[in-house]
């Protein structure tokens, strides 16, 4: 759990850089997420299946690092990026980009965009600890 909590936070964080460099839309990270998510998908159950005794799972509370704080916390934060994500979507729609015409001041587009990006890959990473945690042998 923690594993994937941090490599989801440093996708994060990595796609939040892309998006503040100018070098890529949010749908673009988000698109990456989908693309890192589905490879994934595929080699997870390979990897789980090969091996003795490395990916055996002790259940949650065994370790710090298999607490239960860490899919809680990607929880958490997928729930509060796409609702920040949204609720900026609905404030735009509502008032316009600019609300007056030529004042560009308000970056609204930005933080939804961030909003997007943090919301989708945490997601990303708690669907996969959830789903890995459950597929993995136990003692």
């Amino acid at each position: 759990p923690f594993a994937a909590a941090a490599g989801g936070t440093y996708a994060v964080l990595a796609g939040a850089a892309t998006l503040i460099n100018g070098w890529h839309r949010p749908s673009d990270v988000v698109a990456a997420f989908l693309v890192a998510g589905f490879w994934a998908l595929l080699a997870g159950p390979a990897v789980l299946r090969s091996g003795d005794g490395w990916n055996e799972f002790r259940g949650y509370g065994s370790h710090w690092a298999s607490s239960t704080l860490w899919p809680r916390l990607c929880w958490l934060l997928a729930a509060l990026g796409l609702a920040l994500s949204a609720g900026l979507y609905w404030i735009i729609q509502q008032v316009g980009a600019a609300p007056v015409p030529g004042d560009g001041r308000l970056p609204l587009f930005f933080w939804a965009g961030m909003g997007l990006i943090l919301g989708c890959g945490m997601l990303l990473a708690a669907l996969l600890t959830w789903l890995f945690s459950s597929q993995t042998r136990r003692r």
